[in-house]
């Protein structure tokens, strides 16, 4: 049973993606970035519901329908990095075989493999968020019918629609910081050619 729930945890995605976040100039981990990558969208979502902006059934479907979408998006690029990742491995093989070895050519196909190895990481975790972010959009659109059926408003219900448009508030922030450093390693990578 254990092997089941090893096989499906989202704790190895969570930890690559979180170290990532490092200083490139002295290779060690930027806990500033870790902390900010954290705390602006919890301080984003917070914003939005003390003002009290809630996410209705409506808008929770376009949501549903985006995350939806851009995961799916998400997963097609995993396929072409590992593609890259695996295509980069095979030049490194045969640079080992080149006679004579050129340091500095070896030393760019191994960052941009480190490059490709992060992105994925990150493109993995924008999937979980994705998954999450549906999650709580379905949860939205189940407490609108709860409240549709129910006539007087049931306070863990209220409770739950501003849990659920707090998460996916949170969640869109985070996606949007995913999505930009994604496109700026891919940048990075393409520029290194």
């Amino acid at each position: 049973m254990t092997a089941f729930f090893e096989r499906i945890s989202p704790v190895s995605i969570i930890k690559n993606h979180f170290a990532t976040l490092r200083n490139d100039r002295t290779d060690s981990y930027d806990f500033i970035e870790a902390i900010l990558v954290i705390a602006l969208p919890i301080a984003i979502a917070w914003a939005f519901c003390a003002v009290p902006i809630s996410i209705n059934d409506t808008i929770a479907n376009s949501l549903l329908n985006l995350f939806a979408i851009m995961g799916g998006f998400l997963i097609n690029a995993l396929v072409l990095l590992a593609t890259r990742k695996a295509e980069e491995l095979r030049y490194k093989a045969t640079l080992k075989n080149q006679q004579p070895n050129d340091p500095l050519e070896e030393q760019a196909v191994l960052e941009r493999i480190r490059l490709l190895e992060e992105t994925s990481h990150n493109t993995s975790f924008g999937i979980l968020v994705c998954l999450l972010a549906v999650l709580c959009c379905v949860g939205v659109t189940a407490t609108e019918k709860t409240q549709q059926i129910v006539i007087p408003k049931i306070d863990y219900v209220i409770h739950l629609e501003n849990a659920f448009s707090f998460l996916i508030i949170m969640f869109l922030t985070l996606f949007m910081f995913i999505i930009l450093m994604v496109t700026k390693r891919v940048n990075n990578i393409f520029c290194e050619n």
